[in-house]
């Protein structure tokens, strides 16, 4: 699907650990603990994801 849209999948077909995050790519994955809800390290991701994009 994103090959349609002219974006690259992850580099890695593993997760990142928990507390890491995959950023600076087309798209971006990131785990932590503490189940499903959304927490500040879900926002700080997002925001340093959508920074990369918007500067380039």
């Amino acid at each position: 699907m994103y090959r349609l849209l002219g974006k690259k999948r992850l580099d890695s077909e593993a997760s990142p650990a928990v507390g890491e995050a995959i950023v600076k790519s087309d798209l971006s994955d990131h785990k932590r603990p503490d189940g499903h809800s959304v927490e500040r390290f879900d926002w700080l991701k997002f925001l340093e994801f959508a920074e990369y994009h918007l500067q380039q």
